[in-house]
């Protein structure tokens, strides 16, 4: 997301500096969350092989997965500002222009990973100590769903695509 943002402000190098800052700055929150704390941890009799988390380790996790909805918010942010001050462009009819492409699109990654990421924070905060982070396997796949349906629908619209074939005519 963070390249179509960068494209989306015409190569900014200000927007990916800025980028660059605010996720190192994020990365460095959940690396915190996620490798601070106690060393020695005393893990609980379980049945199985699954060891439950505390709760102490599974609010440190849920600041990470914080951490990477804050991010998403950002980038949401930025996409919508740049696609909400282009979106009088004019464009041929019955295409639907790419700044147009990128904020349906957009929004409706944002909302899906919004609704998993919170789902996958709340079993952190609410759930028993076998289902906290339950979710998470399932909100990382389904980011890569979605980021690959973002990709294939601005493949489709562009004229210009990954797997068009170039022939020289001369």
């Amino acid at each position: 997301m963070t390249l179509r943002v960068y494209a989306l402000y015409g190569c900014s190098s200000r927007v990916l500096g800025s980028m660059a800052i605010i996720g190192a700055a994020i990365a460095s929150v959940a690396c915190w969350a996620v490798f601070a704390g106690p060393k020695t941890v005393v893990l609980q009799q379980t049945f199985g092989c699954y060891a439950r988390p505390s709760y102490d380790t599974s609010i440190r996790l849920a600041t990470a997965w914080e951490a990477m909805f804050a991010y998403d918010s950002i980038v949401f942010a930025l996409t919508l500002v740049k696609t909400w001050r282009r979106r009088n462009v004019k464009f041929r009819m019955g295409e639907l222009p790419i700044v147009s492409l990128l904020l349906r699109d957009g929004a409706i990654y944002f909302a899906v990973m919004a609704l998993s990421n919170l789902a996958n924070i709340m079993t952190f905060y609410f759930c028993g100590p076998f289902l906290r982070g339950g979710l998470s396997t399932f909100s990382a796949s389904i980011s890569v769903t979605m980021m690959s349906r973002l990709m294939l629908n601005l493949h489709e619209t562009a004229s210009i695509g990954i797997l068009s074939t170039h022939t020289n005519t001369q």
